[in-house]
């Protein structure tokens, strides 16, 4: 499985926080935000474990998810009454990307009300400590509700901080479908150049720690090939067209080796990141005075 995350940044106009409430008192007029939650039975966030065993939620940027807003109201009695509730999507750096604002309307003491929100998050934020694994950092969502007479004030915001990744992909295997991004096996020249072979990385169709399989650069029973420049590619191919789409870059190597139109090798443009991480699960063993398997960024074309 590898995972990229990365810190990013844009620019944005500062937002004025919700209207304090005035007051008019009264354990029956405490509007409150109760709880933020994500995902729901069709999507859920991924989890990530941090040293300390406590599992975090994180997001995909450009993959919508749900997210729930339960508002609350304590005390008894039989009125109802609106509340004006919103939902802040912000950066960490201080500023509102989004807004959403609804009516939590007639709500009864002694009740709560639950807000459902589509959101697609549009950048990528998080932190991997790459001594530790600690993920952290992350797009804040901060939750409020304003009802005029509720003076009891301390409850009527909730923070959550969400990491969001850049892409996520379970390295499973490749479904040889197009236009789908997946990982293209393929030997290159020691001296660098296009790809001319498809090399040792094959698909394995069980063991892998998520998904259905996994990638392995070995024979099943033998050791990985002496001297060899193999490798992993991520990208889609297409026949529909021998153009990319942006954000990738064509590999002519790796489409003469698979006889498709193109190869499209997905490409970070490094203007738009404030730095960047990776994360890959890995297992196996390397002979004495091997060389490493590694994650390569290639510049330009690769």
């Amino acid at each position: 499985m590898v995972i990229w995350l990365l810190v990013a940044h844009s620019i944005g106009a500062m937002v004025e926080p919700a209207e304090a409430a005035s007051a008019r008192g009264g354990a029956s007029d405490d509007f409150s935000i109760e709880s933020i939650s994500l995902g729901n039975q069709t999507v859920m966030p991924s989890q990530w474990t941090n040293p300390d065993g406590v599992t975090l939620d994180y997001v995909i940027a450009g993959e919508s998810i749900e997210i729930s807003v339960e508002v609350s109201r304590g005390g008894s009695g039989f009125v109802g009454n609106d509340g004006i509730s919103q939902l802040d999507v912000i950066h960490p750096i201080g500023y509102v990307m989004e807004s959403f604002t609804w009516i939590t309307a007639d709500l009864y003491p002694g009740n709560s009300q639950t807000h459902k929100i589509t959101w697609t998050p549009a950048v990528a934020h998080s932190i991997l400590n790459n001594s530790t694994n600690e993920l952290s950092g992350g797009i804040m969502l901060k939750a409020s509700v304003n009802y005029a007479p509720d003076d009891i004030n301390g409850n009527d915001e909730m923070t959550t901080q969400v990491p969001v990744a850049v892409l996520k992909d379970p390295m499973d295997v490749p479904a040889n479908t197009q236009n789908q991004d997946q990982f293209f096996a393929g030997r290159y020249p020691s001296e660098g150049g296009q790809a001319f072979a498809t090399g040792i990385w094959q698909d394995e169709n069980s063991g892998g720690a998520v998904g259905d399989g996994l990638w392995r650069h070995s024979n099943p029973g033998a050791d990985y090939p002496a001297n060899a420049h193999d490798r992993a590619v991520y990208g889609y191919f297409t026949q529909q067209t021998n153009q990319c789409e942006s954000g990738y870059n064509i590999d002519s190597g790796l489409a003469a080796v698979y006889g498709v139109v193109v190869v499209c090798k997905r490409a970070l443009n490094s203007f738009n990141f404030v730095s960047l991480q990776l994360h890959a699960q890995a297992w196996g063993d390397m002979g004495s005075g091997d060389d490493y398997a590694g994650i390569e960024l290639w510049r330009g074309a690769g």
